[in-house]
């Protein structure tokens, strides 16, 4: 690289599927390979190890992890919300 990394950006391919389903489909993968992509991330290993490490520290101090299951279903139901909302071409507005 010639010098810091300062952002990266990405997007779907924007096409019939609209942007609830654009994410599901692809926003899984265009957020590893930007995690891929920088310097201080390279590899998956360096993801895993901190999902690990914080469960690992969550036991410890009994608490929720940071990626904790609840955490992943309330993701789940923002990106369901989206997709349904495009299809039925609405405006969505989070609380």
């Amino acid at each position: 690289m010639l010098g810091d990394l300062l952002e990266i950006r990405s997007h779907g391919k924007q096409d019939h599927r609209a942007g609830g389903e654009d994410l599901v489909v692809l926003g899984v993968h265009l957020f590893d390979t930007t995690l891929n992509w920088a310097e201080s991330e390279r590899g998956f290993a360096c993801a895993n190890e901190r999902v690990v490490n914080d469960w690992l520290a969550a036991i410890i101090a009994d608490r929720e992890p940071v990626c904790s299951g609840h955490a992943g279903m309330r993701a789940l139901e923002m990106a369901l919300a989206v997709f349904a909302a495009g299809l039925a071409r609405v405006e969505l507005r989070f609380l």
